[in-house]
């Protein structure tokens, strides 16, 4: 059960830097030659999730067929569904370590 409450939390801190990345993001599209930054996601070493922040350098690399900033590379439809998957993960992350705190606490109870 810890487990699975430590890798919730790790997520939720992971999460945590997507949503403010991609609010940063949002926040800067009408920055001249603002540089947009990504989150990637990857698997701690001993589990978890390990949130890696980097900078999109190629603008190639943003779909051409959505709101694009004119004075960047910020793809805003992009960001928003980014936000909106990431706090979605957030919830459901919140969600294990709700569920764990529910067990232990009947865990305790029956035991008492």
């Amino acid at each position: 059960m810890l487990n699975a409450v430590n890798s919730a939390s790790s997520a939720l801190r992971a999460y945590t830097e997507v949503i403010n990345t991609t609010a940063h993001n949002v926040a800067n599209i009408n920055t001249e030659g603002y540089t947009p930054q990504r989150v990637h996601l990857s698997e701690a070493r001993g589990g978890g999730v390990k949130a890696t922040a980097e900078s999109i350098r190629n603008p190639a690399e943003v779909r051409q067929d959505a709101y694009i900033s004119e004075k960047n590379s910020v793809n805003y439809a992009a960001e928003a569904a980014n936000q909106i998957t990431s706090l979605r993960s957030f919830q459901a992350n919140t969600g294990v370590i709700r569920t764990a705190d529910e067990m232990l606490g009947t865990l305790i109870n029956t035991t008492v």
